[in-house]
C-alpha cells in the first residue's frame, strides 16, 4: 500500500467555547478520493 496523499491527525476546531471537532484522524489513499468543484462563487439560496 502506498503512502496517503492526505493525512490529518488530531484535528480540532472550536468556535468560542463550543468544540465542534475533537481528535479527528483521516487518511486519503491515492485513487480513493474524488475532488469536485468548490461552492465558491455560487449564490446562496
Amino acid at each position: 500500500m502506498s503512502d496517503p496523499i492526505v493525512r490529518v491527525a488530531g484535528l480540532e476546531k472550536s468556535y468560542a467555547a463550543t468544540t465542534v471537532l475533537a481528535g479527528v484522524d483521516l487518511e486519503v489513499s491515492p485513487g480513493s478520493a474524488c475532488w469536485g468543484p468548490t461552492a465558491r462563487g455560487r449564490p446562496r439560496s
